[in-house]
């Protein structure tokens, strides 16, 4: 199958609905939602995994899941949740304890320190 683009190209999911993993995509991201407990995603090579974390309920659900779908610590990406740049610098320790002690990857929301919450930048 030829690639879509020459590009980087990738997408992202809450995982609820099935996706073709056999699409040529360089990285599939996979936020699942706490209030979904299913996910209709093949494991696959170039599939990641984003959770935003505010507090210990948060991290207790993103190591339940891991653990049920078998994810590897690499894959996963934690965000601290915060929509405005304030609570996101004051969420950032926490989400930084929580890298530390299980071996993820920090994504910061590089959006939300640069322009706060401001919309459509």
């Amino acid at each position: 199958m030829e690639r879509l683009k020459p590009e980087f190209c990738e997408i992202e999911s809450n995982g609820t609905l099935p996706l073709d993993t056999k699409i040529p995509l360089d990285q599939i991201t996979i936020s699942p939602k706490y209030s979904e407990k299913k996910v209709c995603i093949s494991p696959a090579e170039n599939i990641v995994w984003k959770f935003i974390i505010g507090d210990q309920e948060d991290v207790n659900f993103m190591e339940n899941f891991r653990k049920e779908h078998q994810v590897p610590k690499n894959k996963i990406f934690v965000q601290p949740k915060a929509s405005t740049k304030k609570e996101l610098l004051k969420r950032m320790d926490f989400a930084l304890s929580v890298v530390q002690k299980y071996g993820y990857r920090l994504s910061p929301r590089l959006h939300i320190l640069l322009w706060d919450d401001k919309r459509a930048v």
